[in-house]
């Protein structure tokens, strides 16, 4: 197991923020996990969870190839950089390269990891998309504010030319004639 601390230092010393990605069966039991890790962190390992929610076998690790952090991988440089995933000789592969396969899964983990890490806050979470939110949030804001002017408008028009009397003698006209006595 790898251990997430780094050596103690006073002026860094502040909230840390760790992360642990769960994969689940299709009914919702636990079938793996990686360990506690922090952003940024260049080793993650991946175990198996038994049926009785126990830790079973060690599965694969990812580790990170290069020297860089969160979005730098797009620069291009003579080093390689990404991730290596490897996997336990020993872990046992019941299925082939499908959805339900330990190292399809763990390579799909890594990708979502590596995508959120781009755009993670220095507060540990990724506000990516608030703008987008607060945006729906005033638009629907607005319109329904406008929505709610049309109708006071569209009443203060009909109360002020009279059309309410209009309207009650038309469909009283019509009552008249499509439903007679």
């Amino acid at each position: 197991a790898y251990g997430t601390g780094w050596d103690h230092d006073l002026p860094q010393d502040a909230e840390a923020t760790f992360y642990e990605y769960t994969i689940k069966h299709s009914n919702g039991s636990v079938a793996a996990k990686t360990g506690l890790f922090r952003l940024e962190q260049d080793i993650i390992n991946f175990t198996k969870i038994d049926a009785s929610d126990t830790i079973g076998d060690f599965i694969a690790v990812a580790k990170r190839t290069g020297h860089w952090r969160r979005d730098q991988w797009r620069q291009c440089t003579m080093n390689p950089r990404g991730w290596d995933l490897t996997f336990n000789d020993a872990a046992k592969f019941d299925t082939a390269a499908s959805v339900q396969d330990f190292r399809v899964v763990a390579a799909a983990v890594i990708n979502m990891m590596a995508h959120r890490d781009e755009y993670i806050g220095t507060d540990g979470v990724q506000h990516v998309g608030q703008g987008d939110i607060y945006a729906a949030f005033f638009t629907t804001l607005l319109t329904a504010f406008l929505i709610c002017l049309l109708i006071v408008g569209s009443l203060a028009l009909c109360l002020t030319y009279g059309v309410d009397k209009k309207m009650r003698r038309f469909f009283g006209r019509f009552e008249q004639v499509a439903l007679p006595k």
